[in-house]
């Protein structure tokens, strides 16, 4: 695939990206330069889009300034893991950015934690749940703030136990289904409980009553559906057809605000564990003070891409700050000690062994538009786990992540 040219931060392709500030792409060599590397077309634009629209708007906050010099922020493309690969690489040997924002799936996620490692800048990862990115495969230029694939799990799995301890499981036949019944099965035996049954969904379904009579025939406490886009879309529209919807709790590790707001009002329905969630009353005072802002400047609620978009870019800004020099090496060393305050007496941090940021995670339970809001289509009903000081051994200890870094 040919490569695209370095381009203007804001595309006017996307409506997602109005009102974003126009930075050229060849800044002046006195400029700090951050790089994003985040999808712009496919399946993860428009969280790619809206990851972008996050980074710039902490940018912004800041004055599009760094260590009193101009802040550039040059964004290129990640439509596949090879793609992501060769724009890191443009990005630090033609630009000579400081560091990388990007991530928008575990692929691609991936792809830049080589990428790091090889070129020796570091790269904040917005999202992709890939256990191997601060477990077999972490690296000091690595760090991410979502979670990984088996907290998503745990922490969805640890809400289901108050459901009721009968699941069904009905997960996709590839690596994203069969790694959640993995993981949970085995957390639901240790708790007592037992699958009430278990069936492999192909991709591209659309025919799912055989699997729904089954379910409705086992009548468990949970359905656990491990499916992803579409083929989760058809398989919750049919649920909801069948009138099993108000009866059987749905769950999938993973929901997009995006994809929640796309759905019809009577396919809105699940529960789902998130990385973030706009108006979730356990968030932090800083927190909630971007969620307002962004409600004020663009209509609409901060998504989870949003966030993650706005605190990766939050973290660059503070390393640079706290390391006093922009270069590559100095920004990664500031990135394992570099505290982020959020207000209350509280703050992000990334664990040092790792470099995995340690938050609670939401679960949400989804819902048809409330109080007249059409965005109002997800209420936060948990964080797992209640108890900051449960945190580390919640996202697991070294023996079971596995990370085993080189130095700098």
């Amino acid at each position: 695939m040919p490569q695209p040219p370095i381009s203007k931060f804001a595309l006017a392709a996307t409506g997602l990206l109005a009102g974003l500030a126009m930075q050229p792409a060849f800044a002046q060599q006195d400029s700090v330069k951050i790089g994003l590397v985040l999808a712009k077309q496919g399946p993860f634009a428009v969280y790619g889009s809206t990851a972008a629209q996050g980074a710039q708007f902490a940018a912004e906050e800041k004055g599009m300034k760094a260590l009193g010099r101009k802040l550039d922020v040059i964004w290129l493309d990640e439509a596949n893991p090879n793609d992501a690969q060769q724009n890191m690489t443009k990005l630090v040997q033609q630009e000579k950015v400081s560091a990388i924002i990007g991530g928008s799936n575990s692929a691609t996620a991936l792809a830049l934690t080589a990428t790091a490692k090889r070129e020796k800048v570091p790269v904040v990862l917005t999202a992709g749940s890939a256990k191997e990115i601060t477990g077999a495969q972490c690296n000091r230029y690595t760090y991410r703030i979502s979670y990984s694939l088996p907290v998503a799990n745990k922490a969805l799995g640890t809400y289901f136990l108050s459901q009721g301890k009968r699941w069904y499981f009905l997960v996709a036949n590839y690596s994203f289904g069969q790694d959640t019944y993995a993981l949970l099965n085995p957390f639901l035996t240790q708790n007592g409980g037992t699958a009430a049954g278990k069936d492999d969904i192909p991709m591209g379904t659309t025919d799912y009553s055989s699997f729904i009579l089954k379910v409705r025939q086992a009548n468990p406490d949970v359905v656990v559906a491990g499916l992803g886009g579409a083929d989760y879309t058809n398989f919750l529209k049919q649920f909801a057809e069948y009138g099993l919807a108000s009866k059987i709790p749905v769950a999938n590790p993973f929901a997009s605000d995006d994809y929640i707001w796309g759905l019809s009002p009577e396919a809105a329905v699940g529960l789902y564990s998130k990385v973030w969630h706009y108006d979730n009353p356990a968030n932090l005072p800083r927190e909630k003070e971007f969620a307002a802002a962004w409600q004020k400047k663009f209509n609409k609620p901060a998504s989870t891409e949003a966030w993650q978009g706005w605190m990766t870019m939050n973290f660059v800004l503070a390393a640079i700050e706290k390391a006093g020099k922009s270069d590559p090496k100095s920004i990664a060393q500031a990135l394992e000690t570099v505290s982020l305050p959020m207000g209350g007496g509280q703050s992000y941090s990334f664990r040092t062994w790792d470099h995995q940021m340690l938050k609670p995670v939401p679960i949400a339970k989804a819902h048809a538009p409330q109080g007249g809001d059409k965005w109002k289509m997800m209420t936060a009903v948990a964080n797992i786990p209640q108890q900051a000081k449960d945190l580390d051994a919640f996202y697991g200890s070294k023996e079971e992540i596995g990370c085993k870094m080189d130095d700098f």
